[in-house]
């Protein structure tokens, strides 16, 4: 047996031979091919994790889709046209200045606007049907899209919009305000959905998006105000033990500072929505009456004029004694609640400084 084996190798060593240098030859370009492919997943991969594959140049990405929305100012230096402020807006499938990262599935939305007020009520106006004329917004196509009045809200929806995949895309809308200053806001809105067996749905990887509009002066008085509001009540039928956290929104403009106080042995700020807000001062210790504080500077120029802040109910916390959400928060931080907020003016810290200084 063995005598033939010996044989038939001596016979066929070229063609063993050559079955083997090929052999080896495929198998080497089958795993440099899976390398090439392995190391081409890695770049996409990382290139794609660089940001939200759906975007947008003036609105934000937003945590949930219950997030509170920030203030996105159109600041404007001197005289405003007489035909008003207009300003572009994109929407894009890739993050913004990185058009290569596109995603692959097309993004269908709606865009949602609604004109509001800075505390996102509808805004009253003087004349009704002259204000509807001056805001507006202008598609790609250049048609003027006017807001309704629809429920008491003035809504406007740009419906089955269209982001088409495996490839960059974006669409313009051309914001239209009638002057600076005004204090009404394009409450603007918009969930990503891709289809899935012909059903629309949002995908994990992807964010929806939001902001509040407007277009504001950069000559903003130096003392104007900000306000602290607690957002939970607005919610007809809830209750404080719906709750395991709240949402506190501080607005306004001009110059001055900000102190945000909460009762630490039941509260507990989430720390993420700090860094989110772009605030580097640290959280103060608390005090002899167990509230800890966050104490920071505004200036006129600045274009941000919304602070959001979500505060947890604290591990072991008693509510049972807290029914109402004036005890948690309030306009004139009666009774001591939970969470007190003040804003001092650039003017009135001055005016103290001088007076300790004569004093």
């Amino acid at each position: 047996m063995n005598k033939k084996i010996k044989s038939f190798l001596k016979a066929y060593w070229i063609i063993i031979w050559l079955v083997s240098v090929i052999f080896a030859f495929v198998s080497f370009s089958t795993y440099a091919a899976y390398m090439r492919s392995q190391n081409a997943k890695r770049v996409i991969s990382t290139i794609g994790g660089s940001g939200n594959r759906f975007s947008s140049n003036r609105l934000d990405e937003l945590a949930t889709d219950e997030t509170a929305l920030k203030f996105r100012m159109i600041p404007i230096s001197g005289t405003v046209p007489d035909d008003g402020i207009e300003r572009a807006m994109y929407i894009c499938n890739y993050p913004q200045g990185v058009e290569g990262s596109f995603y692959d599935f097309t993004i269908y939305y709606d865009l949602e606007v609604e004109l509001t007020d800075n505390l996102s009520n509808p805004p009253v106006f003087q004349d009704e049907a002259t204000a509807l004329q001056q805001y507006y917004i202008v598609d790609a196509d250049g048609t003027s899209h006017y807001f309704s009045k629809e429920g008491g809200k003035y809504l406007l929806t740009f419906s089955n919009q269209e982001l088409k995949g495996k490839k960059p895309s974006s669409k313009s809308y051309t914001l239209h305000f009638p002057d600076v200053d005004t204090d009404v806001y394009m409450k603007t809105f918009t969930t990503p959905k891709i289809s899935n067996n012909g059903t629309l749905a949002k995908p994990d990887d992807l964010r929806s998006l939001g902001a509040l509009i407007s277009a504001v002066s950069v000559e903003q008085s130096q003392d104007t105000d900000w306000v602290g509001k607690l957002i939970e009540p607005r919610v007809s039928g809830k209750t404080v033990s719906d709750y395991d956290a709240f949402n506190y929104v501080i607005s306004g403009a001009g110059a001055g500072t900000i102190t945000f106080k909460w009762k630490a042995d039941v509260l507990e700020l989430n720390q993420y929505y700090i860094e989110n807000e772009g605030i580097t001062v640290p959280i103060g210790e608390a005090d002899s009456d167990g509230y800890c504080s966050l104490e920071f500077a505004v200036t006129a120029e600045q274009t941000k004029n919304r602070y959001s802040f979500q505060l947890y109910k604290a591990k072991n916390s008693d509510w049972s004694s807290i029914t109402s959400f004036s005890e948690i928060a309030n306009d004139e931080n009666t009774n001591n609640p939970l969470i007190k907020f003040s804003f001092t003016t650039a003017s009135q810290t001055q005016e103290n400084n001088e007076n300790e200084q004569n004093g």
